[in-house]
């Protein structure tokens, strides 16, 4: 292969890695040349701001035979490896054209996690050593990697993560991903935690977890212990991101025919985790959010079912409340409580019409709101409506029943 068609294939074995957690961003990559494209993804280029990363795998080549995924040992597909200087090459020369700006590297268990830890170190070290390039680099630490890997990672990238993929040790049955839970996993998160806690790393440590796998016969996690163990993750080690992936069935794996989930829950997920880390609900509300099955509605915003399971809280008085109260309220978020507080100056909010101005979802909030000390008239519908979609939304869902038991007849 020549090296635009090793971008084509390897960007696109690395298209599983979550590069960020803006789900449904608009922004796209800029286009250099078809094959490259599939190697590009919008992620975090520098602290806080987005942009084109280069997102590639340095081989496809891997020991590991993990059952979700297409490039386990077991499965056929066409494979290739960057050489360290060709991979630094091809990244420099879209770099310099202002196609990308910074690389997110990660590579198959090819020859074991040290081996492969050391092409994709080769490679960032030619960036900066050789080219001078003081951009962003994020690198994807393998389980079970050297500690000396890790540190040498920690002084030539900016963000290193390590994708955890299932929420607790129990998960990891059945699916033969042949890595520790303990020893190559959270002891390796231990160290990145370290490094970042004595300054090593710049822009932190992340991980990932995927929605929707499971061992055959077993239940995938539920949104729930997805939800909580990303909490945990942040708590234990302090990470900067925990990215929910979507699990997808490939050929040749053994779980081909396994149903891929709703991408609504990644959604969902996120929504969760916001009102946890930005909007400060306590676990012990967010907990309301979720139906009988552990799992959050697809067709109800977590926040909006946590607000309706407190029905004692007093509403909020838009005119009076602080910016962290009014973010509480369903139907307002961060922009459109920013704006409230800011144009306070400008008169007193009397009615619905109002808040619509301003960009609050006032089908939401007018159950939850006080305007000039009153409620709003259509606060006792909206609630109705409301609750019956609650209800609706947390029932358990009919499932298809099969003519015959076994799907292949």
């Amino acid at each position: 292969m020549d090296t635009l068609e090793k971008l084509a294939l390897l960007g696109s074995a690395a298209q599983y890695e979550v590069a960020n957690d803006m789900v449904g961003r608009k922004r796209k990559p800029t286009r250099p040349k078809a094959q490259a494209q599939k190697a590009l993804c919008v992620g975090e280029a520098t602290e806080g701001r987005p942009g084109t990363l280069l997102r590639v795998l340095q081989s496809s080549r891997c020991e590991q035979d993990c059952a979700y995924c297409p490039l386990r040992r077991s499965n056929d597909p066409q494979r290739a490896t960057f050489a360290p200087d060709e991979l630094a090459g091809a990244f420099l020369g879209l770099w310099q054209r202002g196609k990308v700006d910074g690389l997110m590297l990660s590579s198959a268990a090819d020859g074991g996690p040290d081996r492969a830890m050391a092409g994709m170190l080769d490679t960032v070290r030619i960036l900066r050593q050789k080219h001078q390039f003081e951009g962003y680099v994020h690198i994807k630490v393998l389980p079970g990697a050297a500690q000396a890997a890790l540190e040498e990672a920690s002084s030539l990238a900016d963000r290193l993560s390590l994708n955890i993929e299932v929420p607790g040790e129990a998960y990891l049955t059945g699916l033969h991903t042949g890595k520790r839970w303990q020893e190559d996993l959270l002891q390796r998160l231990a160290w990145l935690h370290r490094l970042d806690q004595e300054g090593a790393i710049r822009s932190g440590v992340s991980s990932q977890l995927l929605i929707g796998v499971a061992a055959l016969g077993e239940q995938a996690a539920s949104d729930k212990a997805l939800a909580q163990g990303s909490q945990w993750l942040r708590r234990e080690f302090a990470l900067r991101r925990v990215h929910f992936g979507n699990f997808t069935p490939t050929n040749g794996t053994p779980l081909a025919e396994q149903a891929a989930p709703d991408p609504r829950r990644r959604a969902r997920l996120y929504q969760w985790e916001w009102l946890a880390s930005q909007y400060h609900f306590a676990e012990t509300e967010l907990d309301h959010a979720f139906d009988e099955r552990g799992n959050l509605p697809l067709s109800l915003d977590p926040k909006l079912a946590v607000s309706l399971a407190r029905p004692n809280e007093r509403p909020v008085e838009v005119n009076t409340a602080s910016y962290e109260e009014l973010l509480r309220a369903p139907g307002i978020g961060p922009v459109s409580a920013r704006r409230i507080v800011d144009l306070r100056h400008l008169g007193t909010l009397r009615d619905l019409t109002d808040l619509r101005a301003l960009g609050v979802a006032t089908g939401r909030v007018a159950p939850f709101v006080l305007l000039n000390g009153r409620r709003p008239p259509e606060a006792v519908p909206a609630l109705r409506a409301l609750r019956v979609k609650l209800r609706r939304a947390m029932e358990p869902q009919p499932e298809q029943l099969r003519l015959f038991p076994d799907d292949r007849l």
